[in-house]
């Protein structure tokens, strides 16, 4: 099994994404993508130019509350510049339990107050899950 298809299942499994099949005949991954001076992706994938994934290793709970609003923001700004249908930012971390709360707490704030809009969503997910 190569890196893509690794990569489709991880988005159609492990994040449980819908989308249509057609979509994954054309995927773009590019690694250590840098956001800014702080925040560097792990990976940024775009499929069929309709789903943009960003995805982030997290170590600890600190990550998510310093830099998670401004990880959301750039990649909903990218979805509506870019016309994507769907943002998805999975957060990678070794004990992904450890920092769900607080990710899915600060999400959750964001929606509401800044109003993150349709197809944005949060994962928060194992650094295994992501080993291609």
């Amino acid at each position: 099994m190569n890196d893509i298809q690794k990569i489709i299942g991880f988005i159609k499994g492990t994040l449980g994404c819908q989308c249509p099949d057609e979509i994954f005949q054309n995927v773009n991954i590019q690694e250590n993508f840098r956001l800014n001076m702080d925040i560097k992706l792990k990976y940024r994938i775009i499929a069929g130019n309709r789903l943009l994934l960003y995805i982030v290793d997290v170590d600890d709970a600190s990550f998510v509350h310093e830099h998670l609003p401004t990880v959301m923001f750039f990649g909903r700004d990218e979805k509506e510049l870019k016309g994507f249908k769907t943002f998805r930012l999975a957060l990678a971390a070794p004990e992904p339990d450890k920092i769900r709360p607080a990710a899915e707490s600060i999400f959750e704030d964001l929606a509401t107050i800044m109003d993150l809009g349709e197809g944005i969503h949060l994962h928060v997910v194992s650094q295994g899950d992501v080993a291609w």
